[in-house]
């Protein structure tokens, strides 16, 4: 088994060719809430860009769940819970800003680790597809979604704003006023809208062939000039100087939209 073979809660991986392709399993959302989940799919991503051997990387969403129980379980903790948080023996704060402060690094650490990504990297997109992971997906170089996909942007009901990747990449996409619009209404678009608007590049028929089409997109992209496809990526997304800046600004937001569901009682959202 190689680096590039795993078969964990989280994720599976595996090496096919020179593309490395990864499944999100059930417990994915893992990776944003334990550190230990975090840090096995970070080394993979480190591991994919350290490799003269790997030319492009496949993300594959799972279509079984799009975190919607864990994410309302997890605003419910944020927002609720009392207990205090200990680590050998010593007191380290408040649970639930403990677990606040992990999910608002964990968006900004996989977001940023994207837009930093040299290699080709395509995400195959399948079943329901939270804001906050065609986010994420937005800074690859492309999307490819199933027919039956749907895109969900509800930030508005749950109380939490919407993260960098919505808020700062998706305007350059399909323009502010789109974005407002889908984010203020918590509007739901199906993949055929999505395609229209540009928010993903392509779509299949079934979640059968969407891996097959995600390699071939990302073998697409290695066949021509690898080092003008780097040179591309500087020149068309954002610097990192200035995606810190929009983390920044959601790590505030985010804190005081916590605030604001804490004094006015989390029942009242549900």
């Amino acid at each position: 088994m190689t680096q590039f073979e795993n078969d964990t809660a989280y994720y599976r991986s595996k090496l096919t060719g020179d593309v490395v392709v990864a499944q999100l399993m059930s417990k994915a959302f893992s990776i944003l809430t334990d550190a230990g989940a975090r840090s096995e799919y970070l080394r993979l991503l480190d591991s994919i860009s350290a490799s003269p051997d790997v030319r492009s990387y496949v993300l594959l969403s799972d279509k079984r769940s799009g975190g919607h129980p864990e994410i309302e379980e997890l605003v419910r903790l944020i927002v609720t819970a009392e207990e205090e948080y200990f680590v050998g023996g010593t007191y380290r704060g408040m649970l639930r800003d403990v677990i606040a402060a992990r999910f608002r690094n964990s968006i900004g650490d996989l977001f940023f680790k994207m837009i930093k990504f040299e290699k080709p990297v395509v995400a195959g997109l399948q079943g329901r597809i939270r804001s906050e992971f065609l986010g994420w997906t937005l800074a690859y170089d492309s999307r490819i979604a199933t027919t039956d996909t749907v895109f969900e942007f509800d930030n508005a009901r749950i109380g939490i704003p919407a993260s960098p990747g919505v808020t700062y990449l998706m305007p350059r996409y399909i323009g502010l006023g789109r974005t407002m619009s889908l984010v203020h209404s918590g509007a739901t678009i199906d993949a055929a809208e999505a395609l229209s608007l540009g928010l993903i590049s392509g779509v299949v028929d079934d979640s059968e062939s969407l891996e097959e089409q995600c390699i071939e997109e990302a073998l697409r992209f290695t066949k021509q000039n690898v080092h003008v496809h780097k040179s591309h990526k500087k020149l068309l997304r954002p610097t990192g100087k200035e995606i810190s800046l929009a983390l920044e600004r959601y790590y505030k937001q985010a804190s005081d939209a916590i605030m604001v569901l804490r004094s006015s009682g989390a029942d009242s959202h549900y």
